[in-house]
């Protein structure tokens, strides 16, 4: 069903004289050698996109619109209750990222953002299944680093702790100029 409305939007974008979706750009890595390497490609690729969509450290609030921004259909479904989210690739209507409705919804922006690295990193495949159960693929790992690096950037995090005054030495130095101070005050 999801896949016949992206049919049919495909088509009234082209009957209306838009321009095909080309979607965003896509980074070419070699698959990771561990899991380490993993979470480092995807945490590169992250701050990558926040740079090139010049997000800086700011929030992202409407993360589904950044996505269709970027070419790709994004929704909440209707998915079986161990499918996390999904992402596919098809020539007639572009990339499609398909999130579980029922789920919370940090757990939801975590997956739009999920399978947006599938759509960066792993598009030369035409579907990819997000589950508990395939969590520790590799390139589900490399999907995995990449939300928390992009809805969460270090940069940000620092800013917001500053603003709080926390993050900060626990016991900050005042200097303070008294009467024994050398040079008088």
């Amino acid at each position: 069903r999801c896949l016949e409305i992206c049919r049919e939007c495909s088509y009234s974008e082209h009957m209306l004289g838009k321009k095909a979706r080309s979607g965003p750009p896509f980074y070419t890595l070699p698959e990771p050698r561990n899991a380490m390497d993993a979470v480092r490609q995807g945490s590169g690729v992250a701050a990558e996109e926040r740079n090139r969509l010049g997000l800086g450290d700011a929030p992202i609030h409407a993360l589904a619109d950044l996505l269709a921004n970027q070419g790709v259909w994004a929704a909440s479904v209707d998915l079986p209750d161990d499918m996390l989210g999904l992402f596919l690739r098809h020539s007639s209507i572009g990339m499609v990222i398909l999130i579980n409705h029922d789920h919370p919804r940090p757990r939801k922006r975590f997956s739009y953002a999920h399978e947006y690295a599938h759509a960066l990193l792993d598009r030369n495949r035409t579907a990819i299944v997000s589950t508990r159960d395939n969590s520790k693929d590799r390139s589900e790992t490399r999907a995995n680093a990449f939300p928390a690096a992009f809805l969460v950037p270090d940069g940000g995090v620092r800013s917001y702790l500053a603003s709080l005054y926390k993050g900060l030495p626990s016991r900050p130095t005042q200097l303070v100029a008294g009467p024994t101070a050398t040079g008088g005050v």
